[in-house]
């Protein structure tokens, strides 16, 4: 959403400057208007070059410090413009300090909480938008607050450890790749020439090793731009929704990690749901929220043909039959169902799962550092074999 600077004067023909979030410039005449301004000057913020870091991004940490302050406010009966306001001050994204701004305009302009929230549907998700709305109509906002600060803390917790198994593997690559790298350029090229020079049949293995050299010497480039060409072919997939899905379904599908996403999105599809039915949210729109939020393209898609399942009549247990989820998951719900404590079970599972991504996270870093460093020891053995062969030839011939 465009920002604006606006120029305007109140009652008393006093002189007020500041900016403002909205769709048009007559957006905001008529917002300054509604609590007793005359506009004078109305202009779009133009940007200023191209900034990195003044993307118009809010991350999830951001939102949970937003919660945390805003169930503080609503905890201590504090009125929800002046917490608004005190919020705004605090907060150190400065996109996020503007929306926030913005917000507590409209809610003084007469909009409902939700309904000033609605207007920025990247940053409040619609399990967020839905929870708010139901703790405003039953007049449980505060307890409301408390469950998704719990909900956001327990997502941020879990998309750390995602995070970790997924970069760990690529940071001992790179860090062993350098290693290789400065031994093929540096230190191979020189201890070769003196193989060379000993006068000796060359075997096999040596002379594979200075082919190798030699090629990475000339054509150290191509597999440059083989990465390059990778990081592109992803980006321009991201862009496409079929891309997404097919990067996606490789996600799932990849050893040992693969599970690791798994288990992640059971803890978060479980999480969400409990969240959204304690809210009071009706199971047919809890689904269509999952699928917006849900983070996988394979997994939406699911959850959105067992949406149209529930709407045909049956039970969550059959309308999720077709998902990639665990006989545990499956049972666990089917028995909330019986029970009618589809909840409490639904924490249940995304409890397991929480600790046990944590598990899996850890066992996997456990096992990868040393089989990393097997794959590595086995190219240092074969790079000293082919080294040490002829130079011991020498040696042996001299005595």
């Amino acid at each position: 959403m465009p920002e604006y600077t606006y120029l305007a004067v109140d009652q008393a023909g006093k002189e007020i400057k500041g900016e403002i979030v909205a769709y048009s410039a007559e957006e905001v005449q008529k917002r300054l208007g509604e609590i007793g301004l005359i506009p004078i000057d109305v202009k779009r913020k133009t940007k200023k070059g191209f900034s990195l870091f003044g993307r118009k991004k809010v991350k999830r940490r951001d939102l949970l410090t937003f919660t945390i302050q805003f169930f503080t406010v609503a905890d201590s009966g504090v009125p929800i413009v002046r917490g608004l306001e005190e919020i705004g001050a605090q907060m150190k994204n400065p996109y996020f300090k503007k929306v926030i701004f913005d917000i507590k305009q409209r809610i003084e302009l007469g909009e409902s909480l939700s309904q000033a929230l609605s207007h920025y549907p990247k940053i409040f998700p619609n399990y967020y938008l839905g929870a708010v709305k139901t703790g405003e109509e039953s007049g449980k906002l505060t307890e409301i607050l408390r469950d998704l600060i719990v909900f956001l803390e327990k997502q941020e917790a879990l998309s750390a450890e995602l995070k970790q198994a997924m970069t760990y593997p690529l940071f001992v690559t790179f860090a062993l790749g350098g290693v290789a790298i400065f031994y093929i350029f540096i230190i191979l090229p020189k201890v070769l020439e003196l193989v060379t020079h000993l006068n000796q049949k060359i075997s096999g293995p040596t002379r594979f090793l200075m082919a190798f050299t030699n090629a990475a010497k000339h054509y150290w480039y191509l597999p440059l731009i083989g990465i390059v060409l990778l990081v592109l072919t992803v980006l321009i997939a991201r862009k496409h929704e079929k891309g997404r899905y097919y990067l996606d379904l490789i996600k799932l599908k990849m050893p040992v990690l693969g599970n690791i996403v798994l288990k992640a999105i059971l803890a978060r599809f479980s999480a969400n749901l409990a969240l959204l039915l304690r809210s009071g949210v009706e199971i047919v729109g809890a689904f269509q929220m999952l699928s917006q939020t849900i983070g996988n393209s394979v997994i939406k898609e699911g959850i959105l043909l067992a949406m149209e399942n529930l709407k045909g009549g049956a039970s969550i247990t059959e309308a999720i039959a077709g998902l990639p989820f665990t006989p545990f998951v499956l049972s666990m719900i089917a028995i909330g169902e019986e029970t009618g404590k589809l909840e409490e079970e639904l924490s249940k599972i995304a409890n397991y799962y929480e600790k046990d991504v944590e598990r899996a996270t850890k066992q996997a870093i456990t096992l990868l550092e040393p089989m990393m460093l097997i794959i590595f020891g086995i190219g240092a053995a074969g790079v000293f074999i082919a080294v040490l062969t002829p130079i011991y030839n020498a040696v042996s011939k001299l005595q």
